[in-house]
């Protein structure tokens, strides 16, 4: 109560002047209107903290959502190796400027405005730095026009606000470098538990950037919005009132007044280009885009991976799925591209099978995919005859579903884990993929007999250690029953792989679902003696008793044993393993029934000795006594550097995909 008598105490003073009465009693009508601006009055601390959280909220979703404006175009390693850099150094600049209090409605209107602008800038800036090929700075450039001065705009708000709470001198650097550094960690723990947050949200759920920044942007409209009307009719009491001010002062005020209004009516503007523009309108599908019309988008959606796109490319004639700025496969289109084996000139059998609208689609435009199925010519103990059913294998990673499709035509009963719906959705919808889903009336996912086709979404981790340990001998008496004759690892996506699911104690568990003389392939792109191709191999045979590594680059018996290109390009290694002693991996000799109507089958199976990477070409002979040393390259989850390894071969690969396809082709989606 003490706060409140003090500006009541005020009016006292003038009595003791020389004015007549009847001003008196006009001065103290000036004075008792402005007194709901005192800065200590009982609302002040809860608008202050209200208007606070309300700010680190927003600098928290700038954070995840401008740097997930920019994935489709850059990919997430690529987006966010800079970022950090980018807001410490904003938030520092914030650090130097000099505030008013009478700033704030300008700061708030800069805020809104460039939150509603937002989607459309990210996309926009981001397009134009990635035509020019710098993975570096390009996200930086890309990401200043927005994240920048939200920051600084935020910081701004957030000191004027404290200072005039606490009542002293915007001069004072304490309080600077406390409102600094106390809005820098909770923005960063924000940040965290929204990233969080949104990874795990349900499938399908509608947190685009889009979406992010509108909310943002018409709430922080309000807010300024609000604001003015607050200050405007402040102005228009102390006017009606008689407040004893000069007309140039009336005038400066009434021209702030109009300038912030005229903010607000271009804000206004900003949300409706933005939301009306790409990446936030919403496109009829298929629709065509590109310059000359080289890309024809199928389907487009937001998931839990990024943005997943189905599309074509028109001049080259192959259809992919993309995640973000990343392949996960692609077909060939067109009569004079999909011919299968077993075609004639009379008859074209479509290799890659059709999809629901009749398309007929043709081979795989990578060969890592068909590389991976090498793994039923290995010679294992029980291996029957003939392709027989009752075999089964555990997909990990559906892709666009090659190995899901293979397995199906052969006859080997498929459980697939795949962490995104929407990948699986379109897999099936467009690239000819199997449809099987977890069967009905079953309680627990995890005790499905294997030869019964299955797909389960979810991390891969979380399904194989519950079920290692549902069907180890203290659970499951005939545990045998309940293994894979096969499974296939690819998760590949962006550039990089997911580290947690090339642990030690990840292929431990992945051993248990396994039959004995079981063989498991692993695919992994990158430079074939990069320390992470070291630690994925070092790790497998710590973990199995034997493995054999193969790359996909399609090579002939007759040409020439040059290896260089192991090193200087990205390509794909696969890694067939076994945890049995008994076994050699030897490899038997295809037959024409293992070809699936595949020419590149028929190559990859043919050729497939020549394609061998030595352990040797590998792990190299110059390695220094820490490299030599096992511990190193082994991967657990108590030491796990394999993200760290692969960030340079990230960027690389960036840089790869901009030679797959155009820049008109990544822009659209």
């Amino acid at each position: 109560m003490a706060q409140r008598k003090k500006p009541q105490a005020a009016p006292e003073t003038p009595s003791t002047s020389s004015e007549a009465p009847a001003s008196s009693s006009s001065s103290d009508t000036a004075i008792t209107i402005p007194a709901a601006e005192a800065p200590n009055s009982q609302l002040t601390p809860i608008l202050v903290l209200l208007k606070t959280v309300y700010l680190i909220v927003v600098l928290g979703l700038t954070q995840y959502a401008s740097q997930k404006a920019l994935t489709p175009l850059y990919g997430s390693t690529t987006t966010s190796q800079n970022y950090d850099m980018l807001f410490v150094m904003s938030m520092c600049v914030s650090l130097v400027l000099p505030t008013t209090a009478e700033m704030e409605g300008t700061l708030w209107n800069i805020l809104a405005g460039v939150l509603c602008l937002a989607p459309y800038s990210a996309y926009t800036f981001g397009a134009w730095t990635a035509r020019q090929r710098d993975a570096f700075l390009g996200p930086l450039i890309a990401q200043l026009p927005l994240s920048a001065p939200v920051a600084i705009a935020a910081n701004l708000i957030i000191r004027i606000n404290f200072i005039n709470l606490l009542r002293v001198s915007h001069e004072s650097r304490v309080a600077r470098i406390l409102v600094f550094l106390t809005t820098s960690a909770w923005v960063q723990m924000t940040s965290g538990f929204i990233s969080a947050v949104a990874s795990r949200r349900p499938p399908y759920a509608p947190y685009s950037e889009c979406s992010v920044f509108f909310a943002t942007g018409v709430s922080s409209l309000f807010i300024s919005a609000l604001l003015l009307a607050v200050n405007s009719g402040r102005h228009f009491l102390k006017s009606f009132g008689g407040s004893p001010s000069t007309g140039g002062s009336s005038r400066a005020r009434t021209n702030a007044v109009g300038f912030k209004a005229a903010g607000l009516v271009l804000n206004l503007a900003l949300l409706w280009t933005s939301q009306s523009n790409r990446p936030c309108t919403t496109p009829i599908y298929p629709y065509v885009s590109g310059k000359k019309g080289e890309v024809r988008v199928l389907a487009s959606a937001n998931s839990v991976t990024g943005r997943i796109v189905v599309a074509e490319n028109m001049k080259d004639g192959f259809r992919y799925l993309r995640c973000d700025h990343s392949i996960l496969g692609g077909v060939w289109l067109g009569e004079d591209k999909i011919a299968a084996l077993s075609s004639t000139k009379e008859k074209i059998v479509p290799a890659g099978g059709v999809d629901l609208i009749g398309t007929r689609l043709g081979e795989s435009i990578y060969s890592a995919f068909v590389l991976q199925d090498a793994m039923r010519l290995f010679e294992r103990k029980a291996a029957s005859p003939t392709l027989a059913a009752g075999q089964s294998a555990l997909v990990i990673g559906m892709g666009m579903g090659v190995m899901a499709r293979s397995l199906d035509q052969i006859g080997i009963k498929a459980t697939i884990l795949e962490i995104d719906p929407v990948v699986q959705a379109f897999a099936q919808n467009f690239f000819a993929a199997p449809k099987q889903k977890k069967p009905e009336g079953v309680t627990t996912k995890y005790l499905i007999d294997p030869l019964t086709p299955q797909t389960h979404i979810g991390d891969a981790r979380d399904f194989i250690e519950t079920r290692a340990q549902r069907i180890s001998p203290s659970f499951f008496a005939a545990k045998d029953v309940m293994k894979y004759d096969y499974v296939v690892h690819d998760c590949f996506s962006g550039g990089m792989v997911p580290a947690h699911l090339f642990t030690k104690e990840f292929w431990w568990n992945t051993k248990m679902l396994m039959k004995d003389d079981g063989i498991i392939a692993v695919n992994f792109a990158g430079h074939a003696s990069s320390n992470s191709s070291r630690a994925i191999l070092t790790t497998l045979e710590d973990s199995f008793a034997k493995c054999r590594v193969f790359h996909d680059m399609l090579r002939h018996k007759d040409a020439p044993r040059d290896d260089g290109f192991l090193d200087s390009e990205i390509v794909n290694l696969v890694f067939f393993c076994t945890q049995s002693d008994d076994m050699q991996l030897s490899l038997r000799k295809p037959r024409d029934s293992d070809y699936l109507d595949s020419r590149v089958r028929q190559h990859i199976f043919k050729n497939l000795e020549y394609m061998e990477v030595p352990r040797s070409r590998i792990m190299g002979s110059e390695l220094s006594s820490k490299q030599r040393d096992n511990k190193f390259y082994l991967l657990t989850d108590a030491r796990n550097p394999l993200y760290d390894w692969q960030v340079g071969v990230a960027l690389e690969h960036w840089k790869l995909m901009r030679m797959v396809l155009s820049d008109e082709m990544w822009e659209a989606y």
